[in-house]
């Protein structure tokens, strides 16, 4: 689905499975992943390093939700098992939350 985007950057948490759903996208486009140790530091290298950039952050069911709301004032709506296909498109103004769109990939597991 990202594979024709330019990514200035790929974020992904330290745990394997992260890893593994990253990785062919940044094979493709020639990238490396940056490993981050928290959502307080994934937060903030979003928001003092990426204005006006895109960036991917892949994350967990009880990270991502955090990140998003961090980021945009927003909730989302909490991940239920068969949550595997939200993307999450957020925009980043200096000194203003982030905007939220919710994009849905693959078929439904429901």
């Amino acid at each position: 689905m990202l594979g024709d985007v330019h990514l200035s950057a790929i974020y992904v948490t330290p745990y394997q499975r992260n890893r593994q759903t990253a990785q062919p996208l940044a094979t493709l486009l020639h990238d490396s992943l940056t490993v981050v140790n928290s959502i307080d530091s994934t937060v903030a290298c979003l928001r003092s390093k990426h204005y006006g950039q895109s960036v991917l952050a892949v994350g967990h069911s009880n990270t991502l939700p955090q990140i998003v709301e961090q980021l945009s004032g927003q909730k989302i709506a909490p991940f239920t098992e068969g949550d595997w296909d939200r993307l999450y498109v957020l925009t980043l103004v200096p000194r203003r939350p982030a905007s939220v769109v919710l994009l849905r990939y693959g078929a439904r597991s429901r």
